[in-house]
């Protein structure tokens, strides 16, 4: 998005990575339209921090992409935290935004959640989200999360106003499952 020319927000959870993304991303993009703010998945105060910062610095958003995550980490309640409340929350925040972008005359917004094909055995522990039945990538915290990912953005389509008076959709909301990709997670 940034090679495109794109205004470009990442979101770190430090400040040495959010630097090192800004500067790459400002390189390979041949612009200075790039910044970082901090944001930790797993606090909600930091989603809620993250999410004002951005939209001080841009009240209206084309694109959001959601694809924090991990595949395990010291508890369940962690993997559910990153890959799925805290980017919940962080959306929710962020819909104003959204809902502005998409009022323009050339509203043409996106909400991308990046989920993963194990959510296709996942069931969601409704009783307890933080502490997900079974084990394995596909009974357990992971592939809860991705499969409340993709429930989450077909009711974020259903609940945004998408429309403009003509039937045009304005806001897309999909999640997509990258397939095999090697990553350091």
């Amino acid at each position: 998005l940034a090679q495109m020319g794109a205004t470009t927000i990442v979101t770190c959870r430090s400040e040495a990575k959010g630097k090192a993304a800004g500067a790459a991303l400002k390189q390979s993009a041949g612009h200075d339209r790039i910044s970082y703010v901090l944001c930790d998945f797993m606090s909600c105060a930091s989603c809620n921090t993250a999410a004002r910062e951005i939209l001080k610095a841009a009240p209206q958003v084309d694109m959001l992409v959601l694809n924090a995550g991990i595949a395990s980490g010291p508890d369940d309640a962690a993997v559910w935290m990153t890959n799925h409340l805290g980017p919940f929350l962080f959306t929710e925040c962020l819909s104003p935004a959204l809902t502005a972008a998409a009022a323009r005359p050339d509203g043409d917004v996106r909400v991308v959640a990046v989920s993963s094909g194990a959510h296709k055995g996942a069931r969601i522990n409704w009783e307890d989200p933080f502490s997900p039945q079974g084990k394995g990538a596909f009974a357990g915290a992971y592939g809860q999360s991705k499969l409340a990912n993709i429930m989450h953005m077909r009711e974020l389509q259903r609940r945004l106003p998408s429309t403009d008076e003509d039937g045009r959709k304005r806001i897309r909301c999909v999640a997509v499952t990258p397939g095999a990709a090697w990553t350091a997670i």
